[in-house]
């Protein structure tokens, strides 16, 4: 009897079901306990009831980077405003990957397929006060995920980092659309008022 043959075996079984395994390009450890997103998805809601002129991309860039955590203390509207908490919600959904309301559905197949948001660090790579634009994205060893938020009443040519080839194939998605579309970039992107882009190279 050929005494490798169970040995063989084995290691045919071991490696089938380390194939079978969901695979993933990076870590599957949440970047926040349920408190700290709770947190984070708190203070970016106390934004929708600050009136236009206290509102800034720099408030949502110090709660992306956990430094300004104390919007609340500023002057407040009785209300919030309701299209300003919809983008602040889906903000802090691609930070925390929790959800505080119905998202859309193209998000949360997005979210299922390439397990991004709460679990990749963000790095901010834009911010810009004058026209209320700010992005940052989520680095994989195989993709980027760039999300870019419109906090203007106007519309803005998408910011990309230096060295982004506008010859690039991306998959796009826009707040005020249902789903995603994918194609090649022939010219600069833009991005309606009061909305957030979602673009994977």
């Amino acid at each position: 009897m050929n005494v490798y043959k169970p040995l063989f075996l084995i290691f045919l079984c071991l490696a089938c079901y380390i194939a079978c395994l969901p695979y993933t390009e990076h870590s599957t450890t949440p970047l926040y306990s349920s408190n700290q997103a709770q947190a984070i998805q708190q203070s970016l809601h106390q934004i929708a009831f600050l009136p236009e002129d206290k509102r800034s991309v720099a408030l949502v860039a110090g709660v992306i980077q956990c430094d300004d955590m104390e919007i609340g203390k500023a002057v407040r509207r009785k209300q919030p405003n309701s299209a300003i908490a919809e983008l602040m919600a889906l903000i802090g959904y691609t930070l925390t990957g929790q959800a505080t309301n119905q998202l859309p559905s193209a998000v949360e197949d997005f979210q299922q397929a390439h397990q991004i948001f709460g679990l990749v660090e963000p790095e901010i790579y834009q911010l810009d006060e004058t026209k209320q634009l700010f992005g940052y994205v989520y680095k994989t060893p195989n993709a980027r995920f760039y999300v870019i938020v419109n906090l203007s009443f106007d519309t803005h040519q998408i910011p990309f980092p230096l060295g982004f080839m506008s010859s690039t194939k991306v998959s796009m998605w826009h707040s005020d659309t249902e789903e995603f579309a994918t194609f090649v970039m022939q010219r600069p992107l833009s991005i309606q008022p009061l909305t957030l882009v979602i673009v994977k190279v």
